[in-house]
């Protein structure tokens, strides 16, 4: 911080607050008004924007700030709390995975999946995490994803310190589920392969609680058992992994599997492949994705 800055009694209170062990990483005015008495919603907002020309706090967007009390700029995995406050949360997929060991791959971009609480909250967090986005500092960005599944939440997160910040995230297990819930976030059907080889061949992956989490993921999404069990099978015929280590879970997916319906796995198209087994259309693109991976493992 500057030396030789007056700041007012509003400036002081917030300046004082904010350098407080655990002081919140991401402010908005509104929170700013915990720290003053009886101040002005005009009059934060010139309170604040002083502060951000002082490099007390940085601006992002239209009411909100990083704080920078300690002339450092906060990591992106530090805002993500604020950003999604008091909704449930994880962070999943390529974050998860490259934790986890399935990818090597450092993440740039931290997917976190929440359960929206309502329109209005889920459009304040897009916003946010929109206006993040511009501040290459935070060393990432934040793209929210809307839950398919509650029952992740439920038995499928652990807390873990990642780049100093502890958050929620998801098992191993999970993470491999929703690799395939949402290929297309982690950049397609060859990706959740990868990942999928990594957890078998080096053990990772906990059978029973796998087993577990495939049967309350099925009772939410009845084309969960199509996408898994396909994806496995794909991967035993193709020399992927061993028919020991994916009978146990393709035979609970074939035996759960709807055959009133069909299922769809990749953006609907008309150039897909039917699986009859699997009563399952994949789309031309995951398939592609897939033979070109099996034949680079």
């Amino acid at each position: 911080m500057p030396s030789r800055v007056i700041f007012g009694q509003n400036e002081s209170a917030i300046v004082r607050g904010l350098v407080e062990p655990g002081s919140p990483k991401l402010i908005t005015t509104r929170d700013a008004a915990n720290y003053v008495d009886h101040a002005s919603g005009n009059s934060l907002a010139h309170t604040m924007s002083f502060l951000s020309k002082k490099k007390v706090v940085e601006r992002v967007g239209k009411g909100l700030y990083l704080n920078r009390s300690n002339n450092l700029s906060p990591n992106i995995t530090e805002v993500i709390p604020p950003v999604f406050g008091e909704v449930r949360y994880y962070v999943g997929l390529n974050a998860a995975a490259n934790y986890w060991g399935l990818t090597p791959q450092i993440p740039n971009v931290y997917h976190v999946i929440y359960l929206p609480k309502n329109e209005a909250n889920s459009r304040r967090i897009e916003r946010w995490c929109t206006m993040l986005s511009r501040k290459e500092k935070l060393g990432g960005e934040i793209r929210p994803i809307k839950s398919k599944s509650n029952m992740i939440f439920g038995e499928g997160i652990t807390q873990k310190v990642i780049d100093e910040a502890q958050l929620p995230i998801s098992t191993i297990e999970a993470t491999l589920l929703d690799g395939i819930m949402y290929a297309d976030e982690i950049g397609g059907a060859d990706e959740i392969l990868h990942w999928m080889k990594t957890a078998l061949s080096a053990n990772l992956v906990n059978q029973d609680k796998f087993t577990h989490l495939m049967g309350s993921l099925s009772g939410e999404l009845r084309s969960a058992d199509a996408w898994i069990g396909f994806l496995l099978e794909y991967m035993a015929n193709n020399g992927l992994a061993s028919k020991s280590e994916i009978d146990k879970f393709v035979d609970e997916a074939r035996n759960r599997l709807d055959r009133h319906s069909t299922y769809r796995w990749g953006k609907k198209s008309t150039d897909s492949q039917y699986f009859n087994e699997w009563r399952l259309h994949v789309s031309r693109v995951y398939l592609d994705q897939l033979n070109s991976a099996a034949v680079f493992e």
